[in-house]
């Protein structure tokens, strides 16, 4: 490689560092961040810290928050790109410097994978450059962290680009490309599955419209094959513990709405997204941004300088964002399965992502009449035109959330952990059996043969995957605990392993085999699962090893061709 080439991609993932940064100087500036999920998504990330703290990577059990009643929360919600925010809160003593790393480590991320794949598209590099920094610095992306702080739809949106890209590639020419589908899907899998799920409906539907017309269908059947495999494998680690909780027992489906309640009304939508000011109701507050609804008003201007990707991309975003704000359309679509996405807002990270391909494209333009000395302040002046928006959009939001709803729990420079039950949302993977024994089990009541006991906080003992119950009991004794009945729980007292059984009312009881001694019950994995965590590790590193091999084969010829 060129010293020029080394010289310029330092330059690149300088600027993405600084980008990245820029991200989250509005957090650090106001001290503070919140949204309707902050609590619950918070607790996730400071539970799994304190597993790792004990050498735990494999953390189901909430033992350590969400009430201290083993909230198997990690079995159906992925967790595991969570890791770098705990790993961070463990190095970094203040919890909302260490959330705030955790963020621009994943915008750094974000921007490398969007620049990448947009680059292998094939666009320019400064055309790649402009789509990464408008995805990454979208209002979406932006309202799920600044004001919903959706964690786990903000990273899946992160890596978003790379599944689309992966099937764009198997699609239309670049086959050995297939991994980059699997990767992109199995990473969104373990960030946010309702946002998995809108993509497996958005690639059939691509694939319905596309496939017809397609060449070599065989060798495209075999690389989506493939993908799906490669994917299935990678994450593992999460879907058979999901599995396995999903098929022991009856739950509820989580949070249900009625889909027209998440629909705004289109002209206000839009009003709303370039004044860049927040609405002053839960749906209006979540929008796309000036720049991407400036992008889809200004698009047809530029329409005969679009490539076929452009075109579709653009008649993409402005379909799937009128849908969006069509409420007849989402009552017409409750009881059918995609009432499973709870709100059509969701595919706003669709619009975002397709607005941002024509966005690069059209400053790519504006910005290619430029010569001179001009031509290398242009990498600036796009960043100035698409993050001064976004910088006076957050802002408002934390200005306007401050004074309007002041009743939310912040994250801040002083407090590390939440205890209000409200924000946890038990409701969501709690066992329906289990459903009326909350209260019980929050206040850290125990039954002994009948007779109620209230525990103190000192005798219920947090460690990795287990509680310890200091409780009062004699042998024989019959003991139902204020933990939640899941598959994999054991029950110990001593050296001696108890029988534990499913109360009736969706509670963990086990008969005493000792007096006076304190019973553990104990999270621990089956035999499928262990497999399952085996299979993922194994896949993930034995996939980035050929990848990097192949890469470096690719770099060695093309060094060699360049010589001769």
């Amino acid at each position: 490689m060129k010293k020029n080439e080394v010289n310029k991609k330092v330059l690149l993932e300088l600027l993405f560092i600084i980008l990245s940064i820029i991200f989250v100087v509005p957090i650090l500036f106001h001290g503070y961040i919140f949204g309707d999920d902050i609590q619950f998504h918070f607790d996730r990330i400071y539970e799994i810290s304190q597993n790792i703290k004990h050498f735990n990577l494999f953390p189901q059990f909430y033992s350590y928050s969400f009430g201290k009643i083993g909230y198997l929360l990690n079995s159906f919600y992925p967790w595991m790109t969570l890791l770098p925010f705990s790993i961070l809160l463990n190095i970094i003593p203040n919890p909302l410097v260490a959330f705030c790393f955790g963020v621009a480590f994943y915008i750094f991320i974000g921007l490398n994978l969007t620049y990448l794949v947009f680059k292998k598209v094939p666009i320019t590099k400064r055309q790649a450059f402009f789509t990464a920094l408008i995805y990454m610095f979208s209002g979406y992306l932006s309202v799920n962290l600044y004001r919903r702080f959706a964690l786990g739809e903000f990273l899946g949106m992160i890596f978003l680009p790379l599944a689309f890209y992966g099937l764009y590639a198997i699609l239309f020419g670049n086959e050995k490309d297939w991994p980059y589908l699997a990767w992109g899907m199995s990473l969104i899998i373990l960030s946010h599955l309702l946002t998995a799920y809108i993509l497996s409906i958005v690639f059939c539907i691509i694939l319905l419209f596309t496939f017809y017309q397609l060449d070599n269908k065989k060798e495209k059947i075999i690389e989506i094959g493939k993908s799906i495999l490669l994917c299935i494998a990678s994450t593992l680690i999460f879907i058979i513990p999901f599995l396995v909780q999903e098929l022991g027992q009856k739950f509820l489906q989580p949070d249900p709405y009625q889909l027209q309640s998440g629909a705004n009304d289109l002209f206000n939508s839009i009003v709303i997204s370039l004044s860049n000011t927040p609405g002053l109701n839960d749906m209006q507050h979540i929008q796309c941004g000036v720049v991407v609804i400036g992008t889809l008003i200004v698009g047809v201007f530029f329409w005969k300088y679009f490539n076929k990707l452009e075109r579709v991309s653009y008649v993409s975003a402005i379909f799937i964002y009128v849908c969006c704000n069509c409420a007849g359309l989402w009552q017409a679509l409750n009881n059918t399965p995609l009432t499973l996405i709870q709100f059509p807002n969701r595919l706003l990270s669709l619009v975002t992502l397709f607005s941002s391909i024509v966005g690069g494209k059209i400053l790519f333009i504006i910005f290619k009449k430029f010569n001179g000395k001009f031509k290398k302040l242009l990498p600036i002046l796009g960043i100035i035109i698409v993050v001064a928006p976004w910088i006076d959009q957050v802002n408002k939001q934390l200005d306007f959330e401050k004074v309007a709803a002041a009743g939310h729990q912040m994250l801040t420079y002083q407090n590390d952990k939440f205890t209000d039950y409200g924000g946890y949302h038990f409701e969501n993977y709690t066992p329906a059996d289990a459903m009326q024994s909350l209260s019980f089990a929050t206040c850290h009541q125990v039954e002994v043969d009948g007779n109620v006991i209230q525990l103190s906080q000192n005798e219920v003992i947090s460690k990795p995957n287990c509680l310890e119950f200091k409780v009062t009991a004699k042998k024989d004794n019959l003991v139902k605990l204020p933990v939640l009945y899941y598959l994999n729980l054991h029950g110990y007292q001593g050296n001696k392993k108890l029988n534990l059984m499913k109360s009736s009312d969706g509670l963990v009881s086990v008969k005493a085999k000792m007096s006076d001694k304190p019973i553990f019950i104990e999270y621990i994995p089956s035999f499928i699962e262990c497999l399952g965590i085996i299979i993922s590790i194994s896949t993930w590193l034995i996939s980035m090893m050929v990848w990097i091999r192949n890469k470096k084969i690719k770099e060695s010829e093309k060094n060699g061709k360049a010589k001769e």
